[in-house]
């Protein structure tokens, strides 16, 4: 009569089989699982701006006024709704936060397949007196202004920081509730979006 010990010995590889099927069977489940949750269902949300607009303007031989406006703008590159879209600014970012609560109310934190929404439009300004900007001469007590200015290139050397640098953060959760982030920053006009299937630690 076959013991126990020999009955194991005969049929171990068949055991063994069965084992390693029923491993990769739940291997195959829970990759595919992750799979459909995290990539094929998944939002990509990005971030972009506008080249800013630059004006300049002389304000009666009084003070010289130069101007930048650009626009921040978020859009769903994806054919998955994303929900509860959230946006988290990093403190010390001068974004209002009247249009993070517009943006809310007008889209109900939902933004849909290939669907664009601007997010805020950045304006600022920078004034000097005139005697800062432009070369002059004195004739008889009289200023007599020169050609040329004494600020070189002002579009450039006098754009403001929130103009030139930016960060802010996504949040955003799939049909299935699985949360996704964006993490946008611009510095010196070089855009840059990474995506994360957890919370950026610099988000904190």
């Amino acid at each position: 009569m076959e013991t126990v010990f020999e009955f194991v010995k005969n049929y171990s590889t068949t055991f063994i089989t069965i084992g390693l099927s029923i491993v990769v069977t739940i291997v195959t489940f829970l990759i595919s699982t992750y799979y459909k949750n995290k990539i094929v269902l998944r939002p990509r949300l990005f971030v972009s701006t506008t080249n800013p607009l630059f004006s300049q303007r002389n304000h009666n031989y009084q003070y010289y006024e130069w101007g930048w406006e650009l626009t921040i703008k978020i859009k769903n590159n994806s054919s998955n709704t994303a929900y509860h879209v959230e946006l988290i600014f990093p403190k010390g970012q001068n974004i209002d936060e009247n249009k993070k609560a517009q943006y809310v109310l007008k889209k109900n934190n939902d933004l849909p397949p290939n669907a664009e929404f601007i997010i805020e439009e950045v304006r600022s300004s920078v004034k000097r007196k005139i005697d800062e900007v432009l070369n002059f001469t004195i004739e008889d007590g009289v200023r007599v202004f020169t050609h040329g200015m004494k600020i070189l290139n002002p579009k450039e050397s006098l754009k403001p920081n929130k103009v030139d640098n930016i960060k802010l953060y996504i949040k955003y959760k799939n049909e299935q509730g699985k949360t996704f982030y964006t993490r946008f920053t611009k510095v010196n006009n070089i855009e840059k979006n990474k995506l994360f299937i957890i919370k950026p630690f610099l988000c904190l």
